[in-house]
């Protein structure tokens, strides 16, 4: 069994470049939490569609009943394995080998680790695009979703953004 929890910690695109897009002046800040909202909604919607994450996250599971040296994260856009910890013992589990892939990360672990149904390993880890490195494909994709959210046109623009994410979206086989 596992449990996930994700966070957000940063997003692909700012209020300022999303005012920027929908031509909002700088100074007028009435609708700046509906345009963050916007933000944080069109984010969404595009790692929905590519099945990745695209947003800043870190990643805490929780893995019961589990025994291994290799770790296998299936998530793409995986930026780094932040720790392990063995909750009873706080025995800290560190990385010795990370090898990224489009949809996946395989990382040897330190030690051997043993689990039991009542005692998880917690594994943290970040995923999605660190603030300065998202493609400006995904960026653009996510500020046209914005404006079509703004401007109630969202059927509109709704081809031109899934278009443009094609590229980044997971691969199934």
């Amino acid at each position: 069994m596992s449990i996930a929890v994700k966070t957000r910690s940063s997003w692909p695109v700012s209020i300022s470049e999303a005012k920027r897009h929908l031509r909002v002046d700088e100074d007028f800040h009435d609708d700046d939490d509906y345009i963050q909202n916007l933000v944080y909604a069109a984010t969404e919607r595009a790692q929905n569609w590519i099945g990745k994450d695209i947003a800043e996250t870190v990643n805490v599971q929780e893995l019961f009943d589990w025994t291994g040296q290799y770790l296998t994260v299936q998530e793409g856009n995986f930026i780094s394995y932040t720790q392990g910890i063995i909750e009873d013992s706080s025995t800290l589990v560190t990385a010795v080998d990370t090898q990224i892939y489009y949809n996946y990360a395989y990382i040897k672990l330190s030690q051997s680790v043993s689990t039991d149904e009542f005692t998880p390993f917690i594994v943290t880890y970040k995923t999605g695009y660190e603030e300065q490195q998202v493609p400006v494909v995904i960026k653009q994709a996510i500020q046209i979703m914005i404006g079509g959210m703004y401007d109630g046109d969202e059927e509109r623009v709704a081809k031109t953004w899934q278009n443009m994410l094609n590229a980044y979206r997971k691969m199934i086989f």
